[in-house]
């Protein structure tokens, strides 16, 4: 049996916290009889596989149009039907294989995951990694929610609370950049215009044609993206907002839920006590407006992404609502 090592021992821990059900005492989405060891190795499972993308991703190449809209039509449309099965992986893979990507099913007992990736074998071109529940938890009712991560590397432990919020909350994708937004191009400075790996303001990205796709399926959605900031003096926790530059009633009414569900935390929504890092810019919260998708963008301050780290109990409820 594979020992766990200090830093997945950590993570652990947060496992049984995540989503805190204030006043429930359990983790969201997970069966009681379930043995607890099971969820901890789905979360390693797919941390290592994250990781080992990452780490291995050099360079980002452009997709270019025909890839571009290829991945748009077969991947996005998994968010309302994964294919879990292993026809479903055959089938995928015929159409992935020729595009540069590929497709497996992984996980652990009842954590079952459609994985769609970079093809193994090729050289690494910082498409980011799409993964789909198996099994949603929300086949009940016309819903899908997505946590979208375009940011990791430079908004730091932001994979791991996407990882954890994943497996344990009610949510049924987790989407993951496999570059650095700001390392595109040789020379990139962080003040430049345009970066071309930045997934979450480069429409020609790869991690934008999975949600254009997406957008396009019949289920009603919300995407949760999460993001990093360093705090200033006086900064909240947490800064909400829908990615708008003007706050409607609906978006209030929106944002109100998730502060609701974690009074532990200091919150602020965007344009109402706070004016920045609104997302106003962000392609994803675009698409979802065109698309009638509920789109919730969310900052978190460094400190609180390193309590995620170090195993802090004052995390996230709202991979439960």
């Amino acid at each position: 049996m594979r020992r766990l090592s200090a830093f997945h021992l950590d993570i652990s821990v947060c496992t049984l916290v995540l989503a805190c059900l204030f006043g429930q005492g359990v983790v969201a989405n997970v069966d009681p009889k379930k043995s607890q060891t099971e969820i901890e190795a789905s979360i390693v499972l797919l941390k290592d596989i994250i990781d080992v993308r990452q780490r291995k991703t050099k360079i980002y190449v452009e997709a270019g149009a025909k890839r571009w809209r290829r991945i748009r039509d077969i991947v996005g449309p998994l968010i309302e039907r994964p294919l879990c099965s292993d026809n479903g992986t055959d089938i995928l893979n015929e159409q992935l294989l020729p595009m540069g990507f590929e497709t497996k099913r992984v996980g652990h007992g009842q954590h079952q995951y459609r994985l769609i990736q970079e093809r193994s074998g090729l050289p690494l071109q910082g498409h980011g990694i799409y993964i789909f529940k198996c099994k949603s938890p929300h086949s009940k009712e016309n819903i899908r929610r997505v946590i979208q991560i375009p940011h990791a590397f430079f908004d730091m432990h932001t994979e791991t609370i996407g990882i954890e919020l994943f497996v344990n909350g009610h949510f049924d994708a987790l989407w993951v950049n496999t570059f650095h937004r700001y390392k595109g191009r040789r020379g990139e400075k962080k003040s430049d215009a345009f970066h071309i790996a930045d997934a979450a303001h480069n429409r020609a990205h790869i991690f934008h044609a999975v949600a254009t796709g997406a957008a396009h399926a019949s289920v009603k959605q919300e995407w949760l993206q999460i993001h990093g900031f360093k705090e200033r003096a006086g900064d909240p926790d947490v800064i909400l907002s829908c990615g708008e530059r003007v706050v409607t009633d609906t978006c209030l009414t929106r944002l109100a839920r998730y502060q609701k569900t974690a009074p532990h935390l200091n919150s602020l929504i965007y344009d109402q006590g706070n004016h920045r890092l609104g997302g106003t810019t962000n392609v994803q919260g675009h698409l979802s407006r065109h698309a009638q998708i509920q789109f919730v963008h969310i900052e978190l301050c460094q400190k609180v992404r390193l309590d995620l780290k170090r195993g802090a109990k004052k995390i996230f409820p709202w991979g439960n609502m």
